[in-house]
């Protein structure tokens, strides 16, 4: 992790980052209550911060395309605690300039075309020291962490290069989803079902994301079968929302058998067919257990987890969790 100038002193005066209260009630109202977190975050120094922040949204992912003056802003361990909104994760892609970022213990220099994940459980600063221009999208933690708990807690690294193929997919993702959350903005959906038009999206960039840090946080040598079986893995996650995704497709777009394909899995002592389905639930139950129906029915998750219809789905869930949906949601949403 590289080292970064990036401190804040404890005697510094500091200044909450909105102007007045009308500003930071804007902020909240255009983010949404859920994504609020950050709009504690205070700045050192009284001078008024250069900031232009375009708004928009796809389904329960909020983006933001941020422009920053020279600055510095921290968010300290008193006021994380008393803090009781819902955890977000941020996805943190560069498009031009840099900062110092401090987050927990580590210290980061983020440049232009790498991605940091940062969340609101932990203080955090950052400094600023010309101008920077970056995408933002913001989703509930549970979202990451209930998928991959043990490697989200024992991370050895937030930090994202993109000149990787994971991070070079997983920053496309991220553009694609700023470009449609635009148009989904500026123009009214005319049809019921139109949020299924970018589902595949937003779970292709949760599935990317999860594959990402799960190989940057890896670093044992592995074996041509491991490779493979990885390589399998990963092609079902990003389309994990496809309810045509099979043995068959995957194999014909790996280039080797069927019977290889189920070899590779056998193991696992997990059928392919048993591991999409895993994770779809897997996936449902993040999802169910980090929204209210106001962001995703519970039609539109089973779409986003590959099922054709919610009765198909309800009737795979209750088999998996033990409990319906509906139920599932309303014990652990509630009780957040």
């Amino acid at each position: 992790m590289q080292q970064t100038s990036t401190t804040i002193n404890k005697n510094s005066p500091s200044f909450d980052i909105f102007q007045d209260e009308e500003q930071k009630q804007l902020w909240e109202h255009q983010i949404g209550e859920h994504s609020a977190s950050f709009s504690d975050v205070q700045k050192v120094g009284n001078k008024k911060i250069s900031i232009n922040v375009q708004f928009s949204s796809l389904g329960g992912l909020k983006v933001l395309e941020v422009y920053l003056g020279p600055c510095k802003v921290f968010r300290d361990l008193k006021t994380v605690k008393n803090d009781t909104r819902q955890d977000l994760i941020c996805q943190v892609l560069v498009l031009s300039g840099s900062c110092d970022l401090v987050f927990g213990g580590d210290k980061i220099r983020l440049n232009k075309g790498e991605i940091v994940l940062i969340d609101t459980t932990k203080p955090m600063q950052f400094e600023v020291k010309k101008n920077l221009h970056c995408l933002i999208i913001y989703m509930p933690l549970v979202l990451i962490h209930d998928w991959i708990p043990r490697i989200w807690d024992n991370l050895e690294t937030r930090l994202i290069k993109t000149n990787t193929t994971q991070g070079s997919l997983l920053k496309s993702y991220m553009q694609l989803i700023q470009k449609h959350s635009e148009i989904n903005r500026k123009e009214v959906p005319k049809k019921k079902d139109s949020k299924r038009a970018f589902v595949p999206l937003i779970v292709a960039n949760m599935s990317m994301l999860v594959y990402a840090l799960i190989h940057i946080n890896k670093s044992r040598p592995k074996t041509a079968r491991e490779m493979q079986l990885d390589a399998a893995k990963y092609h079902i996650l990003i389309h994990l929302s496809d309810a045509n995704v099979s043995p068959k497709t995957i194999s014909k777009e790996l280039g080797f058998s069927i019977r290889y394909l189920h070899w590779l899995f056998h193991q696992e002592k997990e059928t392919v067919s048993q591991y999409i389905m895993r994770k779809r639930i897997e996936q449902a139950q993040a999802l169910l257990g980090s929204s209210a129906d106001s962001f995703f029915s519970i039609t539109e998750i089973a779409f986003m987890c590959g099922f054709n219809d919610s009765t198909h789905f309800s009737r795979r869930f209750k088999q998996h969790v033990g409990l319906p949906p509906s139920k599932y949601r309303y014990d652990r949403y509630r009780n957040k």
